[in-house]
C-alpha cells in the first residue's frame, strides 16, 4: 500500500454494492417509523440470536424495524432456517441475502440502501445492546437532532456471561471531529452506532480501499465533510472480543500500514505540525506493536520496535492529558 492512494476523495461506495442483486427472504417494515436496527451477518447463527434478542428486549414504547442483510448467498443455510423458525412472525422484520459476498463493508452499505427510515442503528451479529439502548440514544438525538451519528460506548466482552455497569451521574456527550480523532479519540468498530441514513449516504458509505480500516476512514470522511459526530460516554453495547480474522498477525500488520497512510493524508488535510504528526505516528505504532506481541511475536516492523515500560509511561501521560483536557473539557457538548 502506498501513499498515492487518495483516501479522502469522495467515492460513491453504495452505488457499487447496489449493482449486486439482493434476494428478499422476508420483508416487513413500517417506513413511517424513525429507527431501524440493522444487522450485517455471515454464518453466525448462535450469536445472531443473542443480538436479535437484545433488540427485542428494548425497554421502550418507541417502535422500530429490524433489518438483516446476510452475506452468505447460499439458500436454505442455517441462518435462513433459523430466521424462519424463530423470527418469521415478528412484525417489521426484514431479511435479505446478497447474491454474492460483498465483503463486510459492502454488507454495511447494503443495509443503508435497504433502510427505509431516517435513522439506522448498526449492530454486529455477535454483539448485544443494553435494554435501555434505544431510549438513551433517542434522548441524545432529541437534544442534538442534527447529529449525523451517535456512537455509544462499548464494553469489551469475551462472549460469556455479562453484566451492565451501574452508571452513577450523567455521562458525557463528546463532539467527535477530525482533530480529536487523529491521536486517541477514534471510534471503534461502529457496532451500536446510530446513523442518520442520508448523512451516511452523502459521505459515500464505507470505502473498502482500506481492507481493514474502512470504519476509521469513514469517520474521518464524515468529520471532514463537517457533519456532527457524537460519542455518548455511556456503556450501552457489549462488543465481543474473540479470536477472529482481525486478530491474525497479517491483518494487524496491515492495519499498522493502513493507519499510517490514513494519518499522513489527514495530517496534510488538517495542516498539522510535522513534529506532532511524527510523534503521534511513533506513539501509535509502538503501542500497536506492543499489543500485537501479546498474541504474536513481532520484534520489529518497518523500523519500529514495541514500546517498553518507559514508553508506556510517556504514552499514558500523553493519553491522559489529551483526553482529560483536549477531549473531555474542550469537546464535551453536554451530559445526560
Amino acid at each position: 500500500m502506498g501513499s498515492e492512494l487518495k483516501l479522502l476523495t469522495f467515492k460513491d461506495c453504495l452505488a457499487e454494492v447496489d449493482k449486486v442483486p439482493v434476494v428478499t427472504i422476508a420483508e416487513s417494515y413500517d417506513a413511517n417509523l424513525l429507527y431501524t436496527f440493522a444487522i450485517p451477518t455471515y454464518c453466525r447463527t448462535e450469536t445472531l440470536r443473542q443480538t436479535i434478542d437484545s433488540i427485542l428486549e428494548q425497554k421502550t414504547d418507541i417502535k422500530y424495524n429490524i433489518l438483516i442483510s446476510d452475506n452468505n448467498s447460499e439458500r436454505g443455510d442455517s441462518t435462513e432456517l433459523f430466521i424462519k423458525q424463530y423470527y418469521d412472525e415478528i412484525p417489521n422484520l426484514s431479511y435479505y441475502k446478497n447474491s454474492e459476498n460483498v465483503m463486510p463493508y459492502g454488507n454495511w452499505n447494503r443495509l443503508f440502501l435497504l433502510c427505509k427510515t431516517k435513522y439506522l442503528i448498526l449492530i454486529h451479529d455477535d454483539d448485544v445492546l443494553h435494554p435501555n439502548y434505544l431510549k438513551e440514544m433517542d434522548n441524545v438525538l432529541q437534544r442534538f437532532p442534527t447529529a449525523a451519528s451517535i456512537n455509544a460506548k462499548q464494553i469489551n466482552w469475551d462472549g460469556g456471561e455479562y453484566s451492565w455497569p451501574n452508571c452513577k451521574g450523567k455521562c458525557r456527550i463528546i463532539s467527535n471531529n477530525a482533530y480529536t480523532n487523529f491521536a486517541f479519540f477514534s471510534s471503534q468498530a461502529p457496532s451500536g452506532c446510530l446513523y442518520n441514513v442520508n448523512d451516511l449516504k452523502e459521505s459515500g458509505g464505507f470505502n473498502g480501499i482500506l481492507p481493514y480500516s474502512y470504519d476509521y476512514l469513514n469517520v474521518f470522511t464524515m468529520c471532514l465533510q463537517g457533519k456532527m459526530l457524537l460519542n455518548y460516554d455511556k456503556p450501552l453495547v457489549q462488543y465481543r472480543i474473540v479470536h477472529n480474522m482481525s486478530s491474525e498477525l497479517k491483518v494487524q500488520k496491515s492495519q499498522i500500514e493502513e493507519d499510517l497512510v490514513l494519518r499522513l493524508q489527514v495530517a496534510k488535510k488538517l495542516a498539522l505540525p510535522k513534529w506532532y504528526v511524527k510523534f503521534v505516528i511513533w506513539l501509535k505504532t509502538k503501542s500497536r506493536l506492543r499489543n500485537i506481541n501479546i498474541r504474536h511475536s513481532l520484534p520489529e516492523y518497518k523500523g519500529y520496535t514495541p514500546g517498553g515500560c518507559m514508553f508506556m509511561v510517556i504514552y499514558k501521560l500523553f493519553e491522559w492529558g489529551y483526553m482529560k483536557v483536549w477531549v473531555y473539557r474542550m469537546h464535551c457538548v453536554g451530559k445526560l
